[in-house]
């Protein structure tokens, strides 16, 4: 047993001694971290989605939209479908998220609702989320808030 101990120990130090090499490869090689804004609506998964429009108001005054007229949940959460939308480089400042969902629960419904938040720069990613609800037959939605 002991011999195996006497072999196994320089070879595991070796090993811990190689991954203390990529300990700053971000400065040596100028790698950038990946960040990026994105929109998550919450849609519970008994009402159709058939249409999402995302809109994303930048701090320097540009706005993006997208509409995604057969919009495909990315997954599910407990009895709610995901649906993201990316918008690019996290930019310090004041964002506003807004979204207009529409579905089909027997009735086709429609409802809007918008977000303000403010990034620092120490963010890499940031998910502006939405949560859809349906009560006494009409669709709401709420911005939930940005983490």
């Amino acid at each position: 047993m002991l011999d195996w101990v006497v072999i196994l120990t320089p070879v595991l130090a070796l090993g811990a001694l190689l991954l203390l090499g990529f300990a700053g490869c971000d400065v040596v090689f100028g790698l950038t971290k990946i960040t990026s804004v994105e929109i998550v609506v919450r849609v519970p998964t008994s009402l159709g989605v058939t249409e999402i429009l995302y809109r994303c108001d930048k701090p320097d005054g540009n706005s993006t939209q997208s509409l995604d007229d057969h919009p495909v949940a990315e997954s599910t959460d407990g009895a709610d479908a995901l649906f993201r939308h990316q918008f690019g480089k996290v930019e310090t400042g004041a964002w506003t998220a807004r979204v207009r969902v529409t579905v089909n629960g027997g009735t086709p419904m429609q409802a809007t609702a918008q977000g303000m938040f403010t990034l620092d720069g120490s963010d890499d990613t940031v998910a502006a989320t939405f949560q859809a609800s349906v009560s006494a037959g009409v669709l709401t939605v709420a911005f939930v808030g940005a983490s």
